[in-house]
């Protein structure tokens, strides 16, 4: 079989034709993966923090104004008002920290 097409699209050389063909990576293989591994692991970080960001910035802004008129609303409209802000705040704040923790 002619290995020069798989070079080319793979970018190989022999070294690391032979190690494929035994069963492992070549060093430049090794390298090129965990180069690989930390733009993930770093664009994960960045929505991780971006994913808490906009919970703080959800719960400050929706929850914050339903507590300081906690007294003149009634009981539905204060669970109402909480609920959507609190699921968000416990999917996007768990999700987010899941991300940076998981």
């Amino acid at each position: 079989m002619d290995d020069q097409p798989l070079r080319d699209f793979f970018k190989f050389d022999e070294t690391d034709l032979n190690a494929d063909r035994s069963g492992r990576f070549s060093d430049k293989q090794q390298q090129k993966i965990l180069r690989e591994d930390k733009k993930i692991t770093k664009l994960l970080i960045v929505i991780g923090i971006g994913l808490v960001a906009v919970t703080l910035i959800i719960v400050y802004f929706a929850i914050v104004p339903v507590l300081a008129t906690w007294q003149t609303r009634t009981a539905g409209g204060n669970i109402g008002a909480l609920f959507l802000p609190g699921l968000w705040g416990l999917i996007a704040g768990g999700l987010g920290y899941l991300v940076l923790h998981g």
